[in-house]
């Protein structure tokens, strides 16, 4: 779903994450998922290209069910929010810009 769209370690981070669900045989979900704010918080020229730092504030379900019986394993149904770090970076000014790292770094009360 992501690919062309992520790079380096983050890609690298999704595809483990992907195997080890399906490994252990579950479906992670984020359902109803908004985003409620973007903010660029940084931005950087590097000599692999410009980077920027957004910060999200993130609106949904986070849960993961089994296979089979679709029974929730872990996480919850109920609407909460949360904040993430986004890297994105381009090659050019004429590139696209790409994903290569994301991090949470708040999570809030259910709403």
């Amino acid at each position: 779903m992501v690919a062309g769209r992520v790079d380096g370690d983050l890609a690298a981070a999704l595809a483990a994450a992907a195997a080890d669900m399906a490994a252990r045989h579950r479906h992670h979900i984020l359902a109803f998922l908004e985003v409620d704010d973007a903010v660029i918080t940084a931005t950087e020229h590097a000599a692999d290209g410009d980077r920027v730092t957004v910060r999200m504030r993130m609106t949904g379900q986070e849960y993961e069910l089994a296979d089979g019986s679709m029974t929730l394993v872990d996480g919850t149904q109920t609407m909460r929010t949360w904040t993430e770090d986004w890297v994105l970076r381009r090659a050019g000014s004429t590139a696209d810009w790409v994903a290569i790292s994301s991090v949470r770094v708040a999570d809030g009360a259910a709403s």
